[in-house]
């Protein structure tokens, strides 16, 4: 049974060390995933993030070491539901018995594989012979599976197992790390929808998607009004929400309208950009019944043209600023409207004023 040499005590503090020191996704090529390659040997490595959906599995985040980066987009497009190791590990989230590290060769025979569009397409395309996987279940704002892929390439021999039993012993130092990166990424993610939430009026669909429009979280409610099935949002509301969020000058992070006819729905698109650059695209959702109230009240209040407008904006969550921008005027002039606005809906607040509009004091 062949081992690899044994490391020093300071070669192993120093490894240790380096993959526990890791302080954001930015750096795990540099911290987690170069250290891997070189303990097992390994020409390239990757990270991929699945987040587990009823439809199936998105890969949510992606980041490579040494390995060409067209095959990164290319596996997240496409490739990653035809891969014998992906596949593996989500069998992980349903039976924990099952293995936490493996090579592509003992899952595969290889005179079938070989013929496989997924070896010829992906693997052969990128020089890439055998994969060793060490799959991380975690639990954050949804369940995941965490991929650690290391690539021996087409003229390296594959991985042994005693480089299989080497990634299985750093397994414990490697999760600590993942899944502290994992719950700080969460605790953002709930930030921004907090943000969204507070500046929605009740009840409230809330959608979650990623950079590419996949669907990460939602409540029913949001799920129901864009029409997502199986992951997949209905094309009327994926091409409002696209166009939206190409709209959104990069300076501002929402809310921006959305319209889709014959909805009955009054949507808003915030934006929310994470420590490590991942996007975030959140929608939410209300009746269109309460902006009919809205509009209501203001005629009952005897709102001017000018105050229905900033009415519209307040409701929908803008600052006092952000309306200015919106309307083009100062902000000064803003508050001279509130102010008019506050005394014919006999209200001493935002929140107040509100209430009256919406009827829900």
């Amino acid at each position: 049974m062949d081992e690899l040499p044994a490391r020093t005590a300071e070669e192993t503090l120093d490894l240790y060390g380096r993959i526990l020191g890791c302080s954001g996704f930015r750096d795990l090529g540099r911290d987690v995933l170069a250290p891997l390659a070189r303990e097992v040997g390994a020409s390239s490595a990757v990270f991929l993030q699945f987040v587990l959906r009823p439809g199936g599995p998105v890969v949510d985040r992606g980041i490579t070491f040494a390995l060409n980066p067209l095959s990164l987009a290319s596996y997240v497009d496409h490739f990653y539901r035809f891969d014998p190791v992906a596949q593996a590990s989500r069998i992980l989230n349903s039976s924990p018995k099952a293995a936490d590290v493996v090579t592509l060769t003992e899952l595969t025979d290889p005179r079938e594989f070989h013929r496989s569009d997924y070896y010829h397409e992906f693997l052969h395309r990128y020089g890439i012979n055998d994969v060793l996987g060490l799959f991380i279940p975690v639990r954050a704002l949804n369940d995941q599976i965490l991929c650690v892929g290391l690539h021996r390439q087409r003229d390296l021999e594959p991985f042994t197992p005693a480089e299989s039993r080497r990634l299985r012993q750093l397994k414990s130092v490697v999760t600590a790390t993942l899944s502290r990166l994992c719950l700080a990424g969460a605790m953002e993610e709930v930030d921004g929808a907090m943000d969204a939430l507070a500046q929605a009026r009740q009840p409230v669909g809330l959608v979650i998607f990623n950079g590419r429009f996949d669907v990460l979280h939602a409540n029913e409610k949001g799920l129901a009004d864009l029409g997502v099935v199986d992951r997949q949002t209905s094309r009327a509301w994926l091409e409002a929400i696209r166009t939206a969020a190409a709209r959104l000058p990069a300076d501002r992070t929402g809310p921006m309208p959305l319209d889709v006819a014959g909805s009955g729905l009054s949507a808003h698109l915030h934006r929310q950009t994470l420590a490590d650059g991942a996007v975030r695209v959140i929608v939410t959702t209300v009746a269109a019944g309460m902006r009919s109230r809205l509009e209501e009240q203001c005629r009952r209040f005897d709102l001017s043209t000018r105050e229905i407008e900033v009415a519209h904006l307040l409701g929908a969550g803008l600052s006092n600023d952000a309306i200015g921008v919106r309307l083009q005027i100062s902000t000064r002039t803003v508050e001279n409207h509130l102010r008019s606005m506050y005394g014919k809906a006999r209200a001493s607040s935002r929140t107040q004023f509100l209430a009256q509009m919406f009827g829900v004091a």
